[in-house]
């Protein structure tokens, strides 16, 4: 059997990743596509908005991941079946775009002890990335005022690769190869 895992496709804002996006959106017999689902719930994350984060729904324990996260409710969404018919015959493969950043905040710097970024967990999703070069993609944000020194794009891409190395070797090991 083919592999059917769901696709996340991880991006930085500004990369152009809702034009790739947009190829499987013109599919929908063959793909339900989840458009940077953990988004608001990283930002909620960063921000501590607590109203927002109670909300969420805790985990069942028939779901594919049990652990206690503000992000389980969401990748059990990811890994649940979708169907294109009523009747349930064709299940969709999914494809997920979002912001590795949002992922990466919810780790908090803690690759080797948070289950959110354990093998088990991300192993059940075939894990692809996109990224552009960061002089077309600082220009392509909405205030044109800014300057490079501004930015400190490449310190902070340094700092978090850095950072993050162990994850993204896991990662890129279990790439989609195109």
């Amino acid at each position: 059997m083919e592999d059917q895992r769901p696709i996340i496709l991880w991006s930085h804002p500004r990369s152009l990743s809702t034009v790739f996006e947009r190829p499987f959106l013109q599919c929908p017999q063959e793909f339900h596509v989840i458009h940077e689902s953990i988004n608001p719930i990283s930002r909620a994350y960063v921000t501590k908005n607590l109203k927002f984060l109670n909300q969420i729904l805790l985990p069942k324990p028939t779901d594919p991941i049990t652990f206690v996260h503000y992000f389980s409710p969401t990748l059990n969404e990811i890994l649940a079946p979708h169907y294109y018919d009523d009747d349930k015959t064709h299940t969709l493969r999914v494809f997920v775009k979002d912001h590795t950043s949002n992922f990466l905040d919810a780790l908090e710097g803690n690759l080797e002890g948070n289950l959110l970024g354990s093998k088990e967990i991300l192993s059940k999703f075939k894990h692809t990335f996109i990224i552009r070069n960061p002089e077309k993609s600082v220009n392509t944000g909405f205030d044109k005022s800014i300057n490079n020194e501004e930015i400190e794009y490449p310190q902070h891409v340094y700092d978090l690769i850095a950072k993050s190395k162990p994850h993204y070797e896991y990662l890129f090991q279990h790439r989609i190869k195109i």
